[in-house]
């Protein structure tokens, strides 16, 4: 899956694409893990990606005396589960092809920019890789 990460990202986050494409073609075993299809280690690799390199944590302060755990209560001791930004953009249904009356990509992303703040500095390296940078097969 090295070789294609850029690759299939930037399927992943063409809003019309998403993971369709990859279930239906890439569905064939990965070569290095028999249990899944090399969709499923470019989903793992997109959210991977996008964890280590775009993804900010959240942190609940931890109360150090007792006028801060007044203010906070009990909020550090119960933290709330917030799904990512790559997760919740890969829930959404996919939208329509622009052929179809859809939103072409930079259509897509500039008005949920503030939906999706981090994931959309990851759409603006990969979507701005070149077609050409890829090398050409000789046939």
């Amino acid at each position: 899956m090295e070789s294609t990460d850029a690759y299939a990202i930037a399927m992943i986050l063409t809003p019309y694409v998403k993971m369709l494409y990859l279930e239906e073609w890439w569905n064939d075993t990965a070569p290095l893990d028999p249990t899944k299809t090399i969709a499923d280690q470019a989903r793992e690799s997109f959210l991977k990606r996008f964890e280590t390199s775009y993804s900010r944590r959240i942190e609940v302060p931890q109360p150090t005396n007792i006028k801060q755990f007044v203010i906070w209560g009990k909020i550090h001791a119960h933290p709330t589960q917030i799904q990512s930004e790559a997760l919740r953009y890969l829930s959404e249904d996919a939208t329509l092809h622009p052929e179809n009356g859809g939103p072409d990509v930079l259509e897509y992303w500039k008005p949920v920019q503030h939906v999706y703040p981090q994931l959309s500095k990851m759409t603006m390296d990969y979507l701005a890789i070149q077609d050409s940078a890829t090398p050409v097969e000789c046939v």
